[in-house]
């Protein structure tokens, strides 16, 4: 099943479901990020992209 609002596919098995646009996007960087948590979460120094969305769609499947 294809999303409502948006030309994405619907996951199957859920109930709720919450379509959104991509509006911005932001590169992770290590060094904004206290040393604790780039260590643990980031040791191997792959960070990745912050997406903000805003919700276009929400709806219930039963």
């Amino acid at each position: 099943m294809d999303g409502e609002a948006v030309n994405v596919p619907v996951i199957g098995g859920c109930t709720l479901h919450f379509e959104c646009k991509v509006v911005g996007e932001a590169e992770l960087e290590g060094k904004k990020l206290s040393d604790a948590v780039d260590d643990r979460w980031y040791g191997d120094k792959d960070y990745h992209t912050l997406f903000f969305g805003e919700i276009v769609g929400c709806y219930i499947l039963e």
